[in-house]
């Protein structure tokens, strides 16, 4: 493959993933749809151009004077528009199918309706409220630490996701998305490694990535004995959870410095 096919197929794949994870607009000049696939790698970088942009409401906020919390909030809030809600609609669904359903199908079932029930409502509100207390115990730096590495690292979990569990059912938009091949991993850690690695040091970021892989494998093995494999929304609830992860583990071992 020559240098201006290598460039052309990163450029679309960052295209065909900021189209499936933002409402952030592009435009798809190729005649042929998306390669849902091959795209899995660029996942990552989605995170961290979301989190860019939240870090800057933050900064205006904070220049503005709004107190932290609202500084948070406000970040938070700006990052949900950008993914159209998309990863929380997951989290929210598979919470409800979970807590709602008894039988496989029935969870499943559950999880495609779209409207919102009480475990998906309690979730969201608690998984929102983790992540503003956690950042709002950060500092400014330390807040934008953790939103580049939370956002990034939280869409590498997706492939890790997909990698170790089969799909739940055969009709979903998900089960497009395939296995990622192994460059799509090794490219796809690479985003979220370098920015850890730039912004702290090394034991930080090998511990946030191991405790982030292993809350993964833990949430996939309740993910199969509930549905048997990953959905869509199951890959929604992975971000979630695995972005309040990192969250979490930053503010517990900068609260010891």
């Amino acid at each position: 493959m020559n240098k201006t096919s290598l460039i052309t197929r990163i450029v679309e794949d960052l295209k065909a993933a900021f189209m499936l994870l933002t409402r952030i607009p592009v435009r798809w000049n190729n005649q042929s749809p998306p390669d849902l696939n091959r795209c899995l790698w660029a996942y990552p970088v989605v995170g961290m151009v979301v989190a860019l942009i939240g870090i800057c409401v933050y900064g205006g906020s904070a220049f503005a004077n709004f107190p932290v919390e609202v500084s948070v909030l406000l970040s938070i809030a700006v990052m949900i528009v950008l993914t159209g809600a998309f990863h929380e609609d997951g989290l929210a669904d598979t919470l409800d199918g979970f807590g709602g359903g008894a039988a496989k199908e029935q969870k499943l079932d559950i999880m495609r309706d779209s409207r919102i029930g009480t475990y998906g409502g309690l979730g969201l509100i608690i998984i929102i409220g983790l992540k503003v207390v956690a950042l709002w115990n950060m500092s400014y730096y330390q807040f934008m630490t953790a939103l580049l590495v939370g956002a990034s690292l939280s869409r590498f979990m997706i492939l890790i996701i997909l990698t170790v569990l089969p799909p739940a059912r055969e009709d979903g938009l998900s089960v497009n998305a395939g296995k990622p091949s192994n460059n799509a991993i090794i490219s796809g850690l690479c985003v979220p490694f370098l920015i850890s690695f730039s912004l702290m040091d090394l034991k930080t970021t090998l511990i946030v990535i191991a405790v982030s892989v292993m809350f993964t494998l833990l949430f996939s093995r309740l993910v199969f004995k509930q549905v048997g494999g990953f959905s869509g929304d199951v890959l929604g609830a992975t971000q979630q959870f695995s972005e309040v992860v990192v969250y979490l583990t930053l503010v517990s071992l900068w609260s010891g410095v």
